[in-house]
């Protein structure tokens, strides 16, 4: 009887070291999970600067072919 108690208490020990671990890995995945969402912003964010600058220069390099053109039509 002493030894199943024994080994009934073991079992209990490992399963709550078993919960315990399952929660750390629970809050590592929410931390994971968190993070990968930071960066998918900052990505979102850079992405959408990019092609503001892009339609920036152009928007500025579009006049100037069209002049050059019309300049050099006319000669």
């Amino acid at each position: 009887m002493n030894q199943r108690k024994t080994a009934d208490e073991r079992l209990r020990e490992e399963n709550i070291q078993l919960r315990r671990e399952l929660a750390e890995a629970r809050q590592e995945i929410a931390l994971v999970k968190q993070s990968l969402q930071e960066h998918i912003k900052k990505t979102d964010l850079a992405d959408s600067r990019r092609w503001g600058l892009i339609v920036l220069v152009l928007g500025g390099i579009f006049p100037l072919v069209t002049g050059l053109i019309v300049t050099l039509v006319r000669k």
